[in-house]
């Protein structure tokens, strides 16, 4: 059945972004013909020149529209992980959600998947319309791509590959960490009969404050402040990082499985949608 959530939750998340990501790679595009490089300094003579740096509106005008439409797109990426869960689960359509013949934990699964989706293909949209606005040439690239390949594999032993993995899992993690928080305290703040945006921020806060309290009382221990040196000493220096990688990994992780159990537990046992 979560399939089926999933098939749900990503046909809304294509139907939203289906404009804003095809607007960012058209800009970017764009902008690669109409972006003009000066490599001699710029002087008030060459802007007031009709060919000079400003005196293309087009150009400027483009420019702006390109930064507008990428601060836009992770600004929706935010409403949308806000809105599917908040209608989804907590609104209006949480009466139909919550009796279909299916688990809380399997509602929030796809709500969170779909969200770390749609997180990861905005940024390589960002990414690949950052490069599209670039203009390179097709000898620039062939140029390009192999030196960087040699100096990768010239940088990097076979075993260093992991730390890039590791880098990842530990970015989806944390990602993953931050939109449990904001589920967590949206079903926290739907508890109250008023004012429950009100409510939910004030969660979000008070969930923030929690975690800071902890992490300073955890951080006051000795042997943390030591650790990094005792995992250098017993497990050398590639070791100690791999290590630290997935300690991280699992803290966050921990954390994770604290925000969508509580979550789950607030939404099954304390749902109010009147």
């Amino acid at each position: 059945m979560l399939g089926k959530l999933l098939k749900y939750d990503f046909r809304s998340m294509f139907k939203q972004f289906a404009f804003i990501w095809p607007a960012a790679l058209v800009l970017g595009f764009i902008n690669r013909f109409t972006l003009t490089i000066h490599p001699e300094p710029v002087t008030n003579a060459m802007v007031r020149e009709p060919g000079g740096v400003l005196a293309s509106s087009a150009e400027v005008a483009a420019i702006l529209a390109f930064v507008c439409v990428m601060v836009a797109m992770f600004v929706v990426v935010l409403i949308f992980v806000v809105q599917r869960f908040y209608r989804g689960l907590l609104g209006d359509e949480g009466y139909l959600m919550h009796t279909l013949p299916v688990k809380t934990w399997e509602l929030i699964a796809s709500k969170l998947i779909c969200a770390i989706v749609v997180t990861v293909i905005s940024i390589a949209v960002a990414v690949l319309a950052v490069f599209l606005l670039v203009p390179f040439t097709m000898e620039d690239l062939w140029d390009l791509f192999p030196g960087m390949m040699k100096a990768l594999f010239h940088l990097l032993r076979p075993g260093d590959y992991l730390f890039i993995l590791e880098f990842l899992l530990l970015m989806t993690v944390g990602g993953a960490s931050s939109y449990l928080h904001i589920y967590l305290a949206m079903a926290l703040g739907h508890l109250a009969s008023k004012h429950r945006v009100a409510m939910s921020v004030i969660a979000y806060v008070g969930i923030n404050v929690a975690g800071t309290v902890l992490l300073n009382v955890l951080s006051s221990f000795r042997w943390l402040w030591n650790f990094d040196i005792q995992l250098d000493t017993i497990f050398g220096t590639r070791g100690a990082i791999h290590l630290s990688f997935w300690l991280l990994i699992a803290i966050c992780a921990a954390v994770d499985a604290v925000y969508f159990v509580c979550t789950n537990y607030v939404l099954k046992h304390h749902l109010n949608l009147e």
